[in-house]
């Protein structure tokens, strides 16, 4: 049993040798004593804000517990920083792997406690996924979005994302995410979700649009949502403006603790230096100014000195500089891929949080430091920036408060004037509000030490659009129509960006060997789809400048929108959320940044990269992840600076495939999963033993490459057959050349994937599945306390939401012979849409089962449940939202005279887009929302357990 006072060793466990500051003990109480996150929490940075993540799993565990009110199951947390997103994620997937290994203790407890969430289910394969106590997952601009938080919602979680991924979520038109994941999305975030909104100064129009969802979605919502909270936001700031609202925050007496009192008391002086070229720029003379007083810093205080600039041409220059001058300098921008930044953690271990690496002299970055990551540097040289972000900046400065000297130098123009042109990405007048502010904080002997801006509060930042925008009601019933493109996209920066001028970010990842075949380019990338570690996050405006060299040196992009992958055609614009794939051969990048510039480098092919925890330990690799090509793909070596190797330097990832894979590879089905047979599956696994990566690689690249293919051997010798997928490419001249091996075991998460089907070695019965899924619709509703009559309601809908599959036609694509059981999944279709044998079974284009359903729900389930239950039905894979592409007669495949009348008034007068309007307008557009996504979160379980 976990209590109230377990909180302290909870803590402790979690973050070794830290006990709770008072106000997190605080933040913890209000929750139990309200039920409810407040509306602000402030605290100076270096106050450990991150710990709204400790305070949030140990609430759900109180209330699971029954020691607890019943609070959010979700937590969201938004900064407008994209490495301090995967900062924060790191903290929460920290926390999980905690919990999921704990064998004694309070966290085996809490681990134990928050199992007891999950719903269980009866699995007819042995397939565990995602079964960690906490379920964590990160949405950034620029990278694929996860998927499987959406079949979780009755467990605990932590969600990080920027106001761009999460704030288009929440108006269903989510960015990078598939339209039929919309509604699924909108609805979880709009329920049971406390959205924490870190620096909200940097996010006001997003932090309006936020309240304004959770406003409109508890009007109605009680009707059919019961005891799940509606959305709760959180603005968090280090540095307040007056606002209105239940605060929590660090107050005047927490400063008893020594530890507090050294981080937010010890003085940190300030000193000018007047620049002649201000702003920096990438080839100013003033650069080497400020290379000069981090030497002299480096010299003062020892490592690692922090230089942060504005821009990332600027961060890049400087980095140079320093290295050429022999210190040992990292460099770390919010445009890193993900697997750079855990390569640097490998080779830097503590550089990136509190323990840090004295082998390193200098740590130089842009705006990435600002907020979420537990740096302790040892001295600052900082370009002026506005108040608020200078603030930030020095809070990682002697962060533990340990050191007995320091200071924070300042790049300021040397004729005291900010220029009016040029200072992106901040405006002039902020500037020049900070510049005036850090003037008098170079009189102040304690300078920027947090609780000192207590009394010398930085400026508040300009407001860059003229208007806040307020979110209507009949904007959300405009988008709720997500199953139709619509004339024109939606501005959503209206409602999410602070800034109406700024560029928005795009992905860009790096793929050695692409077939120059475009055909069989499109068909690699569609075995293997982009991974959020290998993307490059890019400013549109940059990757449009640089696409005629991309398209010069190898040859036309490949583009991911949502679930589709095509070629970028000449003309083709660029959307928030897409990504480009190129060839490795082609320049990208200068310090691991894609930038523009003379001097850009080929970057090197990150695919089977392996996870790494936050101290830069190789994870085990999760199932559903194994991905692994072998053959003529050539990987070039992963240098520690650069990879300017020439394509003549590359060398294959495991050396071309002997004579004896391609005599396996000849005999078997090239491209169909499911079957090979198990002695072709050893008898590859023993031959793929012997080869090893390249040594010409880095340590790190070899046993990222190492631990992949281990993976992959594993999978192939002891996996079940229809776990792996193994497709074969062949040369000009027919022999298998290049074999790539993809993980099935995580197939059923797309929803398309999951509808024909099933991890399970046998066919599964229409009965059967429907049973499964209504058991667990209603066990999920029980599970988050919805009431009776909405239980009742989820059951009904499960129980028919395919009975549509029993036309005979599309029983027909499933397999089923005469005399057998209706069919749900076939027991021979491999994962993947089969388009041909809809039409041999007689199928019109775009025809859904679930339409089908609808008619069926209309016969057979009374009122009052009928007209729920059949908008549930009809939009469980996110299609009918606002109509079905065929009428009646095409559904039913039968001429207009033999029509039921029922089926009629449905599909062909308009009865079913009335019922989608009213079932929005009564219980509201995030309510219903939420219902299905719960609906389908239940289909989408039951498939992946093979019933």
């Amino acid at each position: 049993m976990v209590a109230r006072t377990d909180f302290g060793d909870f803590f402790a466990t979690v973050r070794p040798g830290q006990r709770p500051f008072s106000w997190q003990e605080r933040l913890l109480d209000f929750l139990l004593s309200e039920g409810r996150w407040p509306d602000r929490i402030v605290a100076p940075t270096s106050a450990g804000k991150t710990a709204v993540v400790d305070v949030h799993v140990f609430a759900n565990a109180l209330a699971a517990a029954g020691q607890g009110p019943r609070v959010p199951r979700r937590l969201v947390l938004v900064v407008d920083r994209r490495s301090v997103v995967d900062s924060h994620h790191e903290h929460a997937r920290h926390v999980a792997a905690q919990l999921a290994g704990a064998q004694d203790g309070v966290l085996r407890d809490v681990a134990t406690i928050l199992e007891s969430l999950r719903l269980e289910l009866r699995a007819a394969v042995d397939v565990q996924l995602d079964a960690t106590p906490l379920v964590t997952a990160r949405l950034r601009g620029g990278a694929p979005p996860p998927r499987g938080w959406r079949d979780l919602p009755e467990m605990c979680a932590v969600l990080t994302g920027t106001p761009d991924m999460i704030g288009s979520r929440l108006l269903l038109q989510g960015y990078g995410s598939s339209w039929r994941a919309w509604p699924r999305e909108a609805g979880l975030l709009a329920f049971d979700t406390a959205l924490v909104v870190d620096e909200a100064h940097l996010s006001r129009q997003f932090l309006v649009t936020a309240r304004r969802v959770a406003e409109l979605a508890s009007r109605p919502a009680s009707t059919v949502t019961g005891g799940v909270p509606v959305l709760q936001v959180v603005e968090t700031s280090a540095t307040p403006q007056p606002g209105i609202g239940r605060e929590v925050g660090v107050e005047e007496d927490d400063l008893d603790d020594a530890v507090l009192n050294r981080r937010l008391r010890n003085p940190k002086p300030v000193e000018l230096l007047r620049v002649q070229d201000w702003p920096l720029g990438s080839t100013a003379p003033s650069l080497r100014h400020v290379a000069d007083e981090v030497r002299r810093a480096r010299a003062d205080f020892g490592s690692t000195v922090g230089c942060v600039v504005n821009r990332v041409s600027t961060a890049t220059a400087v980095a140079r500089l320093l290295r050429d001058s022999g210190l040992t300098v990292e460099l770390l921008v919010g445009r890193m891929r993900p697997a750079d930044v855990d390569h640097l953690r490998r080779r830097r271990p503590g550089l990136l949080n509190t323990a840090g690496n004295a082998d390193v002299d200098v740590l130089v970055a842009t705006q990435t430091v600002e907020v979420g990551l537990d740096l302790d540097l040892s001295a600052l040289v900082t370009e002026l920036a506005p108040g608020a972000a200078l603030a930030q900046r020095s809070g990682r400065v002697n962060r533990k408060g340990d050191r007995s000297a320091t200071r924070v130098v300042v790049a300021v123009p040397e004729g005291g004037k900010i220029p009016d042109k040029g200072t992106e990405p901040y405006t002039p007048s902020d500037l020049s509000a900070a510049l005036t502010w850090v003037h008098r904080l170079a009189e102040r002997p304690d300078g920027l030490a947090p609780w000192s801006l207590r009394a010398e509060a930085p400026p508040g930042q300009e407001l860059r659009r003229l208007l806040l925008r307020r979110l209507e009601l009949a904007d959300s019933w405009n988008w709720a129509r997500t199953s139709i493109e619509p004339f024109a996209q939606p501005d959503l920066d209206l409602w999410l960006a602070d800034d109406l001028a700024a560029d928005r970010d795009v992905g860009l990842i790096c793929r050695a060997g692409m077939p120059d075949d475009p055909v069989l380019a499109l068909r690699l990338l569609r075995l293997l789809p982009p991974r959020a570690h290998e993307v490059f996050p890019v400013r549109i405006g940059t990757l449009r400048s640089l696409l005629p060299d991309l398209r010069a040196a190898a040859g036309p992009p490949l583009l991911k929108r949502g679930d589709e992958i095509t070629t970028l055609a000449e003309g083709d614009d660029l959307r928030v959320g897409d990504i480009l794939v190129v060839d490795a051969r082609a320049p990208v990048h200068i310090e691991g940044v894609v930038v523009a510039g003379d001097t850009r480098q080929p970057a090197i092919d990150v695919l089977e990269h392996a996870a790494v925890t936050a101290d830069g330990q190789l994870q085990p690799i999760r199932p559903g992840t194994v991905a692994l090509r072998w053959g003529t793909i050539r990987l070039p070596p992963y240098s520690e600076r650069t990879a300017s190797q020439t394509p003549a330097e590359a060398a294959s990832a495991f050396g071309e495939l002997p004579e004896a894979a391609r005599a396996i590879l000849r005999e078997g089905p090239s491209g169909m999963a499911g079957r090979w047979s198990r002695d072709q599956r050893r008898a590859l696994a023993d031959l793929l033993i012997r080869p090893s990566p390249s040594r010409v690689s880095s340590p790190e690249r070899v046993a990222d490459l190492e631990a992949m293919r281990n993976a992959a051997i594993g999978l192939l010798r002891h996996g079940r057959v229809k776990d792996t997928a193994l497709h074969v490419f062949s040369d000009a001249d027919g022999e298998p050349s290049l074999l790539v091996l993809t993980d099935l075991r995580r197939a059923a998460v797309d929803e398309d994937i999951r509808q024909t089907w099933t991890p399970n070695d046998d066919a599964v019965p229409l009965d059967q599945h429907a049973d499964a899924v209504a058991e667990a619709a209603g066990g999920l509703g029980q599970h988050l306390g919805l009431d009776d009559p909405e239980i009742h309601v989820l059951r009904l809908a499960g129980r028919h939401h395919d009975d549509g599959k029993a036309d005979p036609r599309f029983q027909a694509v499933l397999g089923r012979r005469d005399g057998d059981p209706l069919l749900a999944k076939s027991a021979t279709r491999g994962p993947s849409s089969d388009a041909a044998a809809r039409s041999t079974a007689g199928l019109p284009p775009g025809w859904r089962h679930e339409q089908r359903s609808v008619l069926d729900v209309w016969r057979q389930v009374p009122d009052p449940a009928r007209r729920l239950v059949a908008r549930l039905v009809g939009t469980t894979h996110g299609h009918g939202r606002g109509g079905f592409p065929h009428n009646a007669a095409t559904l039913l495949d039968m001429t207009n005279d033999g029509l039921p009348a029922d089926a009629k008034e449905m599909f062909n007068e308009g009865e079913w887009e009335q019922l989608v309007e009213d079932t929005d307008e009564q219980h509201g557009v995030w309510a219903m929302a939420y219902l299905e996504a719960l609906l389908r979160a239940a289909d989408g379980r039951v498939s992946a357990a093979g019933s």
